[in-house]
């Protein structure tokens, strides 16, 4: 029964699309449904509290309605300069389409496609073998028993689309191709760098664009492609020639490398740092071997760039992850010599401070904070304060570390309390459902606008933009805002800093 009551569905919908179609066959009909779904429009989805990703989703369901009310296509040119000014003005616009293109078109429903525009990977599955251009754009197919003269509305140099187009139709709504082509070729690097096996989707993506976009404007994509296939094949002959020349012995590490051809890649960023003694030395080997087969070659190491896996072994349990390659530079100076500084032998925990890591490493100090709080949340090792980090052997030291900062914690509220008492912001009290609904969307709307409008606003341009945007005004005063946002705060879903208001960074 579930098939049929979907395909009664669609039928309904079609059925009013065709009644829509034959009602509106004069001008002054279709300019006034054009209007009328500009201006719902404009007051329903093109405001800051609207993400990216659902103007993208609608505008592929217009293509697709609009298709099917008039292939001609007039209609729909109508009502899309507002929204392809709205794409243009969102940083991150290509990006998502690009990323929707390279997904999976057959987990939809996974978290790893969660957020993503799948819908152009299923497109692109399904039409991509179909899709064929004509050489003379005049040509009529004779054959076509629909066929309908063009419509009078029609400007002086229309032409008549082929078919519906979804992705030719966003990708032409975005803008400059070069800018299109520079982000998909970032995402793709991106992609290719990662432990990702294989490519068969960013290849089928690639034959679509150089379709629309020709083959010299994607070669660099082709010869990074080129790049990781052939990697796999000279880092396997480089690791034989070392073991056979007893360069590499069974009990190394394992080392493996994606050699790039520096010219045909975007730039990458470069955050060099110190890289463990064991590493330089499986380096150099590499190194050494590369000059022997490409003697005109030589290799500049993007050490950042990298992933390894790491075991480390404690007292009580041992941990194996994989990690970036900075984050195991900073753990490997944790390792433990058997013996202190002064030479007892008298072992103990580990531990280093951040200026010494910082002064051995060489690295950038966001890079450093990154790691540490990686380790940390590992329970690798602990922040004792001072920006000094001990090693946890044992669980036992976590959880007896995590009491005694709690019992510090106390000690410094009950201190402060004695002196000052700070207001706490008032909890919503006898709130009804229709209530606790209007707030839930306002605080959608806010989280939109300081995700895609500004990442921070003072509390008078947000109550100022909900009273303008929201389709049914905001009735809160400024004070009955700011104890709304005082909460989320308290909540921790919101932080305040110079005045202004804006979303927590996430770790």
């Amino acid at each position: 029964m579930s098939s049929l009551t979907l395909s009664y569905t669609g039928r309904i919908v079609k059925g009013g699309l065709d009644d829509l179609a034959a009602s509106v066959t004069t001008p002054q009909r279709r300019l006034h449904l054009t209007d009328a779904f500009s201006a719902s429009l404009q007051a329903r989805l093109l405001h800051p509290g609207r993400s990216t990703l659902d103007i993208l989703q609608t505008y592929i369901s217009m293509i697709r309605t609009f298709h099917a009310l008039d292939h001609s296509k007039v209609l729909l040119d109508r009502v899309v300069p507002a929204l392809k000014l709205c794409l243009w003005n969102r940083d991150d616009a290509i990006r998502i389409v690009v990323t929707g293109l390279l997904a999976n078109p057959n987990g939809a429903n996974t978290d790893e496609n969660k957020g993503k525009l799948v819908e152009l990977a299923t497109i692109l599955n399904e039409t991509s073998q179909q899709h064929q251009s004509r050489a003379d754009d005049e040509d009529l197919d004779w054959n076509d028993m629909t066929w309908v003269p063009d419509p009078v509305d029609a400007g002086v140099n229309y032409k008549r689309p082929k078919n519906e187009d979804i992705i030719g139709t966003l990708i032409s709504a975005l803008g400059l191709q070069d800018v299109f082509i520079k982000e998909f070729q970032a995402i793709v690097a991106e992609r290719l760098l990662s432990k990702q096996a294989s490519f068969q989707q960013e290849i089928k993506v690639l034959g679509l664009l150089k379709k629309r976009f020709g083959e010299a404007a994607l070669q660099n994509c082709d010869v990074m492609i080129r790049d990781i296939v052939d990697s796999k094949r000279v880092d396997t002959v480089l690791r034989r020639n070392l073991k056979d020349d007893g360069e590499l012995e069974a009990s190394s590490l394992a080392y493996h490398s994606k050699i790039l051809s520096r010219l045909f890649w975007p730039s990458l960023p470069k955050d060099p740092f110190t890289v463990p003694a064991p590493v330089v030395e499986v380096q150099k080997k590499y190194e050494k071997g590369f000059e022997q087969l490409k003697s005109s070659r030589k290799l500049n190491w993007l050490d950042h760039l990298g992933s390894a896996t790491v075991r480390l072994d404690f007292d009580d349990r041992f941990i194996e992850l994989d990690c970036k390659t900075y984050e195991a530079a900073v753990i490997y100076e944790f390792h433990n010599d058997d013996e202190n500084d002064d030479g007892s032998g008298a072992a103990g925990p580990v531990q280093r401070t951040f200026n010494e890591l910082w002064e051995k490493l060489m690295i950038d100090e966001d890079l450093l904070e990154s790691a540490l709080r990686f380790w940390v949340a590992q329970r690798v090792v602990r922040d004792v304060g001072n920006k000094t980090y001990v090693v946890l052997e044992t669980l036992v030291e976590s959880k007896q570390g995590d009491d005694d900062d709690l019992m510090e914690d106390e000690d410094a509220l009950d201190d402060g309390l004695d002196s000052y008492e700070q207001p706490s912001p008032k909890k919503p009290k006898g709130i009804n459902t229709k209530e606790r609904e209007q707030r839930i969307v306002y605080w959608q709307f806010i989280v939109g606008m300081l995700t895609n409008s500004s990442p921070a606003m003072p509390l008078g341009q947000i109550a100022m933009m909900m009273k303008m945007l929201i389709a049914d005004g905001c009735p809160w005063s400024n004070e009955e805002l700011q104890e709304f946002l005082a909460e989320k705060i308290a909540e921790g879903e919101l932080e305040i800093v110079g005045g202004k208001y804006r979303l927590p960074k996430k770790a």
